[in-house]
């Protein structure tokens, strides 16, 4: 049996992309979504519980969240988990975090949702092309064709 690594997250970014670039000229873009869960107060009311996810990307798709996304901006990203690991400087301890590798964004700010309507239309009929191409196997996921993938992580990242 194989294991399966896919997230897919949807919030705002907290803070403005930070950008850096790898020892190779690789970009490398850093943010932090805000993931808000709403569940019913016992009053009428609701409570919200926000939750933090950092979000690492590489190459062309680092290059555009630079470019187009800042604070506040409503994303979707699709990535995969793992997990980092580093050495505290100060005490020496080992350290871990979760981090999602991400694969594809989509930015719902701005100009973006003025075509809402045509982008949900296009991904249905995608999917449906997708189960059609798979006698109906793929759970309601299509996989995204090789040349829309991104293959610039590099080694070691």
């Amino acid at each position: 049996m194989s294991n399966t690594n896919v997230v897919v997250i949807s919030g705002n970014l907290g803070a403005d992309v930070e950008s850096s670039a790898t020892g190779g000229g690789t970009m490398v873009a850093n943010i932090r979504i805000a993931v808000n869960k709403h569940s019913p107060d016992g009053q009428g009311g609701f409570n919200t519980k926000t939750s933090w996810v950092s979000v690492k990307s590489f190459g062309p798709i680092a290059e555009r969240m630079i470019g187009k996304l800042s604070k506040g901006s409503k994303v979707i990203i699709t990535g995969e988990l793992e997990e980092e690991v580093w050495k505290d400087k100060q005490s020496g301890a080992n350290r871990s975090k979760l981090v999602v590798i991400a694969n594809s964004y989509e930015s719902l700010s701005g100009a973006a949702n003025a075509n809402q309507n045509q982008g949900q239309f296009a991904q249905q009929n995608s999917q449906k092309q997708g189960r059609q191409n798979n006698g109906g196997q793929n759970n309601g996921y299509q996989q995204q064709p090789k040349s829309q993938q991104d293959q610039s992580r590099p080694a070691g990242y």
